[in-house]
């Protein structure tokens, strides 16, 4: 019996890597690629796969979202998240959520058909490592939800420094439209709108003493 799936991320290539990983296996059948996250979401309502791997960060709909509709509207489809980095916010609400699977992106080619397996059979696939970071943040409180991942004070400091997004992309090794995200995440994180709030904010930020 075949384990059915679909998988969105908004970048093509990635999408196609991940769908060639997949197919290795003779076992998995995807039955929806998507670009775009109301689309996953609605491919998961008409599809009902077995599993969903979803990209953390997505157009239109956050892998966050539509874990909660899937629950809320209590379809099997079990869901993994598929992330660079999770915030504090995503990381806690998935795990309320009760989220199957959280695989980071620099581990995917290599475990991620086995990520797949283990949840269709009723498995849950999330390090140890988030479950105690998501658990200490629900016991401090909501201070740090809307604090930056590493990865967003790397960008958010590239951006201080009066580099533009392809700069920081070719600094960090990433893409540009995954600079570009992260920088919307940020506006977004900190109630701004645009660079130089961005670029004034770290400033304060840095030339505020320690202790």
């Amino acid at each position: 019996m075949s384990i059915r799936m679909t998988l969105a991320d908004d970048h093509p290539v990635v999408l196609e890597g991940l769908a060639s990983i997949l197919a290795r296996n003779e076992e998995v059948e995807i039955v929806a690629r998507d670009l775009e996250g109301q689309a996953a979401l609605e491919a998961i309502r008409e599809k009902t796969p077995d599993v969903a791997v979803i990209d953390a960060v997505m157009p239109g709909m956050s892998a966050v979202a539509i874990l909660k509709t899937v629950r809320d509207l209590g379809l099997p489809t079990r869901v993994v998240i598929l992330a660079d980095e999770l915030g504090s916010e995503d990381l806690t609400e998935s795990i309320r959520l009760g989220v199957d699977g959280i695989l980071m992106k620099d581990e995917a080619s290599s475990v991620l058909l086995e990520c797949v397996k283990s949840v269709a059979r009723g498995g849950r696939w999330v390090s140890v490592e988030l479950v105690a970071r998501a658990l200490n943040i629900a016991a401090n409180g909501n201070s740090g939800a809307h604090a930056m991942t590493p990865r967003e004070t790397e960008i958010a400091e590239g951006v201080a420094s009066g580099l533009q997004n392809k700069e920081i992309a070719e600094r960090l090794g990433i893409a540009d439209g995954t600079v570009r995200i992260h920088v919307h995440n940020i506006f977004k994180k900190l109630g701004i709108q645009n660079r130089v709030e961005l670029a004034n904010r770290i400033r304060e930020r840095n030339s505020v003493p320690s202790g």
